[in-house]
């Protein structure tokens, strides 16, 4: 990350809200995705789920569950 900064910055991943997080990634590793990391509370995101995906043609994708578990 340090050279990017370096760099001015730019884009780094897509992030995206949802509200099946398991079959999202599901599909993404269906459909190719390297699982990177797998559903796990965020303190960023007040305790909802994030994952992150990667895929070689678009590069990491985040997702973030739209409602925190109970």
């Amino acid at each position: 990350m340090g050279r990017e900064l370096k760099k001015g910055g730019g884009l780094n991943h897509l992030c995206y809200e949802l509200d099946d997080i398991e079959g999202q990634v599901e599909d993404a590793v269906a459909d190719g995705a390297i699982l990177a990391v797998a559903p796990v509370p965020a303190v960023a995101f007040s305790g909802h789920r994030i994952a992150f995906v990667y895929f070689r043609k678009v590069g990491p994708i985040e997702f973030v569950e739209r409602e925190a578990r109970p």
